[in-house]
């Protein structure tokens, strides 16, 4: 079994993971961040680094590869458009809502920039790498882990079965998500209601932009009743987002069921293929412990 001693373990290599790494590195504290997955997500939940977000990247020195990065460049307007369909009436516009181009009467240094969270991961993840102190393991999960006088000692293991890993850390930081492993070890409950079952995809749909006479826009959201939603382009040519609220069955629809509701959203079919179809659940709660 392969031993670390490290300041901080870190679990999960998403962008607070990553942040956390590079903040602790950036003072030469040693990290271990192991995050259990090995390839980018075909469902990027966040879209947009906000302009404090991006604040933090110019402080990093990664700004620009954050942009240079992003599928859609820092050119594309950040509107949101609230539409009966996509091919319908336009109803109200609001110009650079997400403050992607730079205002010159707001004091920010950077603008925002829309980029999904799967390409800003990645950025965040090997920059952590450059920095001395920081080891990042990919395709690694924990397992449990305990209190001990001079910190915590964890166990890992890689998600195929082999390499196992003991940890020894003055500190541990649960950045696994919702349904954190950390949280569950720690005893810690999350409490509070559900709201409403959502649907969220990708669809690949070459030649959505031709077929409506709407602006650019990163949100277009739909008050159709039979497709109440928001999508949005997450590159300039084929990929859209979708997301559609309140769903039926609970979020679970089929490729077919998904596709006619965007379809509906649009006003229009067309060839479309689903790249990743997740239901999600609204919820409201607060850890507690």
């Amino acid at each position: 079994m392969n031993v670390e001693d490290v300041d901080v373990l870190i679990v999960g290599a998403g962008p607070v993971g990553s942040a956390l790494a590079i903040e602790l590195g950036r003072v030469n504290v040693r990290c271990l961040v192991i995050e259990r997955r090995t390839r980018r997500s075909p469902q990027p939940r966040a879209k947009l680094t906000n302009i404090r977000t991006m604040t933090l990247m110019r402080r990093w020195g990664i700004a620009d590869q954050v942009r240079a990065a992003a599928p859609l460049p820092p050119s594309f307007p950040s509107d949101i458009a609230f539409v009966t369909r996509l091919t319908g009436w336009e109803l109200a516009r609001f110009p650079n809502a997400l403050s992607t181009a730079v205002d010159r009467s707001k004091p920010f240094p950077e603008p925002a920039q829309q980029v999904p969270q799967d390409v800003l991961e990645d950025v965040l993840r090997s920059h952590a790498r450059t920095l001395p102190s920081v080891t990042v393991m990919s395709g690694m999960q924990l397992e449990r882990f305990e209190q001990w006088p001079r910190g915590v000692r964890a166990r890992a293991r890689a998600v195929d079965g082999g390499t196992e890993v003991q940890i020894n850390a003055k500190y541990i930081a649960g950045c696994d998500g919702a349904r954190s492993l950390v949280r569950q070890l720690l005893g810690v409950e999350m409490p509070g209601v559900d709201l409403a079952a959502n649907v969220s995809a990708v669809l690949r749909a070459r030649t959505l932009w031709s077929l409506h006479d709407k602006s650019r826009a990163v949100h277009y959201w739909t008050s159709t009743p039979d497709a109440p939603g928001i999508l949005g382009p997450l590159d300039s040519t084929e990929l859209w987002w979708y997301h559609l609220n309140e769903a039926a069955n609970g979020g679970s629809l089929t490729d077919d069921e998904l596709r006619r509701s965007f379809f509906a959203a649009v006003g229009a079919e067309f060839p479309c293929e689903v790249v990743a179809n997740s239901p999600w659940l609204a919820q409201r709660r607060i850890a507690s412990r």
